[in-house]
């Protein structure tokens, strides 16, 4: 009996206690609201973002790579958006002419800020979709044609937000390579003509016969056939990319050339890039390779003639200024002797480039995103900025406020949410307005971003950004705390 007095004391200092830490709570919830809120970001006199900077997966030493490699497409040649543009009107024309839709859909014209690379086509439903490494869908960014489709009949047709794994294996596409935005752009535009005629179709239709216009376009040689024609039209000199292999050649470095294109396209449009002696910046270059597979295949090279014809003669050796087909990664290892931790090779697709080598432990990997320079220039700006702060504060208070009781305090949780999900939106918008960044969802990275962190250990807009690197240089990845180490980070950073 002595002791409930001072039970009852405690328990109201503590109920005293909850009080003013809530009263302190809902005083910080109407300053966020106020015009005075501490929340804006840094000022404009902040550092310019660096567009050329080279980020960091895994750590990768300069020092041990002796021999670099790299793909051709979007790596040493790179595209403006008149390609995808052309891709586009010529599927179009092709679905029309070649598959019987619509003359109409020859009207339309690609539309550069409705997609974003890494989006998923579900073959079922018809939707666009952005995913995060978890499977989950953002809200706001899932597309039927060019209308937006509500969240709440999303998370219905899906049983909720988070994507089953077998559905998303069997009827969600990614999109993610060389024909990933006039793709894209074309599927919704088809989707939506059809809705607004109501007419009957079904996805899945739809989405092989454009795929399939695509793979024909790129077989049969028209593609390549109008990028050889007016190189200037869809090409950039890059001087910087020319320099920046010639410095690796100068200091003794071994440099390859690997794609899947064939030798005229590449020739014709690394003359137009790196000039005629475009191949002598090279040891070796291998055509028509057949990533992925050539990763783990068991092929012969064999040497293209200056004809065109694939010689008979066996190759027991790569020669300088030679051009090579086939082959394999077991071949090239053996005949040039480079071993497989002193490569790192540089590519722009996931699956044809960087998968394999991650998979196989054969090789460094560098991803190459041109992405990365508009979306770095958007993030670094005062606009995207201020409004992050301002996110990161709402979010700090949201979880504050689910530590209290009470009506006054939901109802001050439930209108910050409102605010936040209102500034998500301005962060969205500040990228692209249909789908938002390319690399992340709200706090996750999108799918895409999920699988360049997996299979690249280094990652950059383009190939000439090493330059501002010496040869020798390592490439720390930054510590980041885990979700259960942040006390203690947070601890070492007040000590």
């Amino acid at each position: 009996m002595r002791w409930r007095p001072l039970l009852g004391v405690c328990a109201r200092r503590r109920r005293r206690w909850i009080s003013s830490e809530a009263a302190q709570f809902l005083r910080r919830c109407r300053q966020a609201q106020s015009a005075v809120a501490p929340i804006v970001g840094p000022d404009d006199g902040s550092a310019e973002p660096n567009v050329k900077e080279v980020f960091v997966n895994n750590d990768t030493g300069l020092t041990y790579i002796n021999v670099y490699g790299f793909d051709y497409d979007y790596t040493l040649a790179n595209y403006n958006s008149n390609l995808e543009s052309h891709i586009y009107s010529l599927a179009a024309e092709s679905l029309v002419d070649k598959m019987g839709y619509p003359p109409a859909l020859k009207s339309n014209k690609f539309d550069p800020d409705f997609v974003i690379k890494g989006l998923h086509f579900d073959r079922t439903t018809g939707y666009l979709i952005k995913l995060d490494q978890f499977g989950e869908f953002q809200k706001d960014t899932i597309m039927l044609g060019r209308e937006p489709v509500p969240t709440e009949i999303v998370a219905k047709v899906y049983e909720g937000r988070r994507m089953p794994r077998d559905y998303e294996s069997n009827r969600l596409k990614l999109l993610s390579d060389i024909f990933s935005l006039p793709e894209a752009c074309l599927l919704a535009d088809v989707v939506q003509h059809f809705r607004n005629m109501n007419a009957e179709f079904h996805p899945l239709y739809i989405y092989q016969d454009v795929r399939q216009v695509l793979e024909r376009l790129h077989a049969n040689g028209a593609i390549h056939s109008m990028i050889m024609g007016q190189p200037s039209t869809y090409l950039s000199p890059s001087t910087a990319t020319k320099k920046y292999l010639q410095t690796l050649r100068a200091a003794g470095k071994k440099t390859f050339l690997l794609s899947n294109s064939p030798f005229p396209f590449i020739d014709a449009g690394m003359r137009f890039i790196y000039s005629d002696d475009w191949r002598s910046l090279f040891d070796v270059i291998i055509v028509s390779a057949g990533k992925p597979a050539w990763f783990h295949r068991d092929s012969r090279f064999r040497r293209v003639e200056a004809s065109g014809k694939q010689s008979l003669s066996r190759v027991d050796r790569l020669v300088p200024n030679e051009i090579y087909t086939q082959g394999s990664l077991t071949e090239f290892t053996r005949l040039t002797g480079w071993p497989g931790d002193s490569v790192l090779y540089f590519g722009d697709q996931i699956y044809s480039d960087l998968v394999e080598p991650q998979r196989l432990g054969a090789w460094k990997t560098a991803a190459v995103i041109k992405e990365l320079e508009k979306e770095i220039k958007i993030t670094h700006g005062h606009e995207y900025r201020r409004n992050l702060h301002r996110l990161l504060y709402l979010e700090n208070l949201i979880a504050d406020g689910q530590t209290y009781g009470g009506d006054e305090i939901k109802a001050a949780v439930a209108k910050l949410k409102q605010e936040r999900d209102a500034t998500r939106k301005l962060l969205k918008l500040c990228i692209n307005k249909h789908f938002g960044s390319t690399f992340r969802t709200y706090n996750s990275q999108t799918r895409f971003f999920y699988n360049i962190a997996r299979y690249a250990d280094i990652y950059t807009s383009r190939v000439s950004n090493l330059m501002s690197y010496p040869l020798d240089a390592t490439f720390y990845s930054r510590r980041s705390f885990l979700p259960h180490e942040r006390p203690a980070y947070l601890a070492q950073r007040e000590s």
